[in-house]
């Protein structure tokens, strides 16, 4: 049997999880499962399962990686076994799912944490939907997948840190946008925010704008893009200017910052 996959794929962001294509509406909850964990245990979780439709689906789970681009953007990666991944530590007692049409089913998932882990430890948890009874005109199955991000953070020592990697301007339209790459170089994955602080040639502050970058999260040796427009910037008169970029992450032991001079 062909199978065609359309990659629904709703990771860090807000419920529900939901799909719909074709013959197939599928939900499923929660899709961020986030745990303070004891190494050396275990913890037992239930994922719940929708079909909302009116054709029966067959349902299959399986493990993925988290991948992530640089603007936040995640998606699902063959496991590598890294030493960021959990993906070694789910057991899926049951792979395989039938609901009928509006039918609810929980599926449970057990995650065995090793001893001596620590730090922050992610993985995925796929859900595959198709009707085998329906095919497209091309004799292909369609199939709506949805994942459950997994983030674990192991109780004991912690390292909360970053590094400011790029930050630039560059003019667009009318406006002076920021741009700043922020690198996690600890061992937890954190929510950051930040904003930047306008100078004059006088070496005074005029004004002040937040950087947006989604939800802010990024993950151990991972670099995530947050930027900035400058609202104002058309108002000012020409000359140089100082942009200092102030990132602020919580249980980090300080603010992150960088300078970067540009003129309008």
């Amino acid at each position: 049997m062909k199978l065609l996959i359309y990659f629904l794929f709703y990771i860090i962001v807000l419920p529900p999880c939901f799909a719909q294509i074709e013959n197939i509406n599928f939900s499923i909850s929660p899709p961020i499962i986030d745990l303070k964990v004891h190494s050396n245990s275990s913890r037992t979780i239930f994922i719940t399962m929708n079909n909302s439709g009116t054709e029966p689906l067959e349902i299959s789970t399986k493990l993925a990686e988290l991948g992530m681009t640089i603007k936040g953007q995640a998606f699902p990666q063959e496991p590598i076994h890294n030493q960021w991944s959990c993906t070694d530590w789910i057991i899926l007692p049951f792979q395989k799912y039938s609901l009928k049409p509006n039918e609810n089913k929980k599926a449970k998932i057990v995650i065995r944490i090793p001893g001596g882990a620590d730090g922050g430890k992610y993985g995925i948890i796929l859900f595959e939907a198709f009707n085998k009874q329906k095919n497209d005109l091309n004799g292909l199955n369609l199939v709506g997948r949805l994942g459950t991000l997994v983030l674990l953070e192991l109780r004991g020592p912690k390292k909360i840190e970053g590094i400011i990697g790029d930050f630039y301007s560059e003019k667009v339209d009318a406006h002076i946008s920021f741009k700043v790459i922020i690198k996690n170089s600890g061992n937890i994955h954190f929510k950051g925010k930040g904003s930047i602080v306008i100078f004059n040639a006088k070496n005074r502050i005029i004004d002040r704008v937040n950087i947006e970058g989604g939800t802010g999260t990024i993950l151990p040796e991972r670099e995530r893009l947050f930027s900035a427009v400058w609202a104002n910037s058309p108002k000012m008169i020409k000359g140089k200017y100082k942009a200092e970029v102030r990132f602020y992450i919580p249980g980090g032991k300080s603010v992150l910052k960088k300078i970067n001079q540009f003129t309008i």
